[in-house]
């Protein structure tokens, strides 16, 4: 059973938009010097979706295992978005700090942005492990760098560019390889690099997955 609860903005309405600004995720999301953007899907509907589902079958899971009687699903829409700010919570509770844009980079990760490749196209890019960084290096040729004490492991300063993000600009000079080459080489080596949905669609990947679930 779904109830109206008396809580407060319960009169408001709450498209995706209005949530995803709410809940802080637009304010995260952007380049540090420009103005804060949504997300390119609507993150809040989706997420939401998701954990009301759970929700509805952990009850019934409750029901079956245990003979327990109703539950209580209380689900804003918002707090979908609002639990899947990482850290930024628990930084703010904790020592004040609020979190800022950052673009495509990782506060914690060093390297993890998108990058342009010598087509002139955008190339997602994360080396988060010490192996996956090891297995970059070498694919770029300079596998001095996974061993250098410049990139010793440790927190990262996301205005401070690594060598690494230095060979691998965001800005030209670009990447030497395309971005085929460039993702199939990365993959046979281990490291998690994606193109955009519609090479993704045509993906042996996702082909497979319609044909299983024949759509």
């Amino acid at each position: 059973m779904a109830r109206r609860r008396s809580v407060p903005y319960r009169d408001r309405s709450s498209p995706d938009r209005i949530a995803n600004a709410f809940a802080g995720l637009t304010y995260v999301t952007g380049e540090p010097d420009w103005p804060p953007v949504r997300s390119g899907y609507s993150t809040i509907d989706y997420t939401a979706a998701y954990s009301g589902a759970f929700s509805v079958v952990t009850a019934l899971c409750h029901r079956d295992t245990v003979g327990g009687g109703g539950q209580v699903i209380d689900l804003a829409l918002y707090e979908a978005g609002f639990r899947a700010l990482e850290y930024a919570l628990t930084a703010y509770a904790t020592i004040g700090k609020v979190r800022e844009r950052l673009g495509n980079r990782n506060p914690q990760i060093v390297p993890a942005d998108d990058f342009t490749t010598s087509d002139g196209r955008r190339a997602p890019i994360h080396a988060g492990t010490d192996a996956l960084f090891r297995r970059l290096c070498t694919l770029m040729g300079t596998p001095e760098l996974a061993d250098a004490p410049s990139t010793a492991p440790g927190p990262p300063e996301p205005s401070t560019p690594t060598p690494c993000t230095r060979r691998l600009p965001t800005e030209p000079p670009r990447t030497p390889r395309t971005i085929r080459p460039s993702c199939s080489a990365t993959s046979a080596d281990g490291g998690p690099r994606s193109p955009s949905p519609p090479s993704t669609a045509r993906s042996p990947r996702c082909a497979h997955s319609c044909r299983r679930r024949g759509s």
